[in-house]
């Protein structure tokens, strides 16, 4: 686990470990506490530089590509926390 967080650290500056299942729960069940925008996104497949990555192209192309997604920009991160941690507190052992 250590490795897996200081590469987190010195590759995007994250401050812990990602959790993107308890993002997109929590986005979920309280989607008027989180900001999103309607966006287009493609897969890169062959590209030489990109091959394997989302691309979202945010120019203004309005008819080039139609919206196919709704993208979370923003969590309330006090909120989520009393909510995550709420949730783990709850879970009771069998």
């Amino acid at each position: 686990c250590t490795p897996y967080i200081t590469n987190l650290k010195s590759d995007m500056d994250a401050r812990g470990a990602l959790m993107y299942d308890a993002l997109a729960a929590f986005y979920v069940c309280n989607q008027a506490l989180c900001q999103s925008r309607s966006m287009n996104i493609q897969i890169e497949t062959k590209g030489q530089f990109t091959r394997g990555m989302t691309i979202i192209d945010q120019r203004p192309v309005p008819d080039r590509f139609p919206i196919n997604s709704e993208i979370v920009t923003n969590i309330p991160e006090k909120q989520f926390v009393q909510s995550f941690t709420k949730t783990l507190s709850n879970y009771k052992k069998s």
